[in-house]
Parts: C-alpha cells; structure tokens; sequence
C-alpha cells in the first residue's frame, strides 16, 4: 500500500514534467529546472522500484526476467554517474577487460536484468571509492572464464571485525554515509542471477571484490530481443479505437489525454466503476483501461461486474502494485493485459492496446 500511495503521485510529477520539458515558451533555466524535477521523480521512483524487488529476492518470490545486457555499456553509464564521488575522493576509475583497458566501443553481453545488475554494480564501486585511500585508483576489471567475473579492487581494505558478517544486512566499516545495505544487496542480487560475491583482503594487497554470473549470454539473441519488444513488430492501428479509461485520480486523466493526444485513441474518462458501468450500458468500446485501486468499488470488483453482464470487451489493468499476487488475481479475474503505473511510454501503451485488441478479436 506505500508503495502504491508514493507512486500515484509520482506518475504525476514524472509524466508532467516529462512534457513540460518539450514546451517552447520556457527559457533554458526554467528547462533545466523542469529537468531537475523530472530527474529527481525518476531517482525516487528507482528507489520504491529497487526496495520491492529486494524485499522479493529475499522472500524467494522474485521471478528474474533475463535479456542480454551489454556490460560494457552499462559499466560506461555508472563511470560517468560515479565520476563526481571518484572526483571529490581524488580517486581514479579504471576499467579492464582482462589486462587491456576496456573500450566503451566492444560489446560484451551478460544474460540478467538491467537495473538490478546496475544496481549490484553501483553499490560495489560506490563502495570500493569510498574504501579507497585517496590518490588511489580503484580497477574495475572483467573477465570471461567459466563464468563471467567482474573483480572491483581498491587499496583499502576490510575491517577484520566485520569481515565474517560482511554481506550480512546494515554491517558498516563506520563508513559516515554507509547503511549497510549496499554490499548486501549486492549479494542477493548476484544469488537470484544464479551468481556470487567473494572478496579478498589484505594489508599489502588492498581489497578484491570478486563478482561471478553465469555464462549464458551468449545464448541469448540481442538482435532478436530487440525486434520482438520493438513497438513496430506490433501491428500499426487502421481505425480509430474507443477507450473507456477509469481512474479515480484526475491527474492520471492528465496523463493519459498527453499519452494519447493526436494518436488513433479517443479517450472517455470516468472517475469511478459506477460510473464504467453507466457508461458501458449505453455505450460500446473498444477496450477498457481499469485502475485497481479505487474506493467504494475497486478494479476488481468493477471487472466482475462487467464480465457478469457478459460484455466482453478488452480490459488493461493499471496499477503501481505489480506484485505476483496481483498479477495472478489480474488473470483469474479476467482481465487481458496489465500495465504498471505510473505510464512512462506512449508506446507501450499503444502496444497493450493494440495486442489485447488484436487477441481478442475486437
């Protein structure tokens, strides 16, 4: 329920500034405030994100959905987010593969998903920075062996007392910022790849941070990946499409009118299933967009008591709560699709809506 009460607002804040920052009438300071916003709204969303996936990795109910991930990329994209921490600490950032430097231009796939691998990964170097004496420089180096290895080595090392609860939750070398979280979330994440963290440390040596994935990317066909995501592998609409969009909050309305505007989709809205089921008796759609939750009769209960009047119109749920138990009540109830709030892609919409359409004959 928190996490459904921080992403309602939130959908407004990314959504809205998301279009702001393609208006023509504000100046260069104002974009790069309307930036800011949309930043911190996406950051803030990451975190609720990345805390509900941790919480299932530890109840042994996350389901991992792997594609191919080229680390190399992903490597490039944290040196440029971690280069201000790297800077304040004087410390250098290097990046390996094997024993050459590591070109931003060579692919290197790793079968996994994105943001939790990020997230393992920023941890790690975060940390290695801030373990690091300065004027140190703290080597990231990949490697390709039976697994796939990554070893983050930086010239600190661990604090004996601690080392046997190293991954263990909220175990700190007293670090001023440190929470204890990072190295162990790392660890679960590596485990739900079907991976492992290591280290070593010692006074001569520094610290060895030895991650391990399994070797299966390679198994994996990016381009393919690609092309069956892509919103063009989904038919383009030929007609105009009636949708019936309910939602009790009025910015989701907002959001929806900007997703759809100048598209094939004409967007009715009404603020509760009373008033879906007012609307369905004198009208036809194409398909239905349903909030689950809403007060007095939530999305459930409206879905019921449109299948009990045996109209069989094509329904997305949309909710921020996308956890498996309500992903298995979506099907048993009978709804065709679901899509996770807040809505960030006009094409993912439409690929929804076009997809339940298509299958359902509508």
């Amino acid at each position: 329920m928190v996490r459904h009460d921080l992403k309602t607002p939130l959908n407004g804040i990314i959504s809205l500034s998301k279009r702001l920052q393609y208006e023509s009438n504000i100046n260069n300071e104002q974009r790069n405030w309307v930036n800011m916003i949309n930043e911190s709204g996406q950051q803030i969303l990451h975190m609720v994100e990345h805390s509900l996936d941790i919480y299932k990795i530890e109840e042994g109910t996350y389901a991992l959905k792997p594609v191919p991930v080229d680390i190399t990329r992903l490597f490039h994209r944290l040196s440029e987010e971690i280069s201000y921490l790297a800077a304040k600490k004087d410390v250098t950032l290097a990046f390996y593969r094997d024993t050459r430097p590591l070109s931003w231009d060579t692919l290197h796939w790793i079968a996994g998903e994105e943001m939790l691998l990020a997230n393992l990964f920023s941890n790690l170097i975060k940390n290695a920075i801030e373990a690091s004496p300065e004027k140190e420089t703290v080597t990231i180096r990949l490697y390709e062996k039976s697994m796939h290895e990554v070893e983050i080595h930086n010239m600190g090392i661990i604090p004996e007392r601690i080392q046997d609860q190293f991954f263990e939750r909220y175990v700190t070398a007293d670090k001023e910022s440190g929470t204890g979280l990072g190295t162990y979330s790392a660890k679960l994440i590596a485990s739900v790849h079907g991976g492992d963290i290591t280290f070593q440390t010692s006074e001569s040596h520094g610290t060895t941070l030895t991650v391990k994935l399994p070797k299966h990317a390679h198994k994996l066909e990016p381009s393919k990946q690609l092309e069956e995501t892509s919103p063009t592998s989904i038919r383009q609409p030929t007609r105009e499409y009636q949708v019936l969009s309910v939602d009790d909050h009025p910015n989701n309305h907002m959001i929806m009118e900007m997703l759809t505007d100048d598209s094939p989709y004409v967007i009715t809205y009404v603020d509760s299933g009373k008033e879906a089921l007012q609307k369905l008796t004198k009208n036809v759609f194409d398909i239905i967009l349903m909030d689950l939750n809403m007060p007095e009769m939530n999305g459930f209960e409206c879905v019921q008591k449109i299948r009990d009047q045996k109209i069989e119109t094509p329904i997305v749920a949309l909710s921020a709560d996308n956890s498996k138990k309500t992903l298995a009540l979506c099907k048993e109830k009978g709804l065709n699709d679901f899509l996770s709030k807040p809505l960030q892609s006009r094409e993912d919409l439409f690929k929804a809506m076009e997809q339940v359409i298509l299958t359902s004959g509508f």
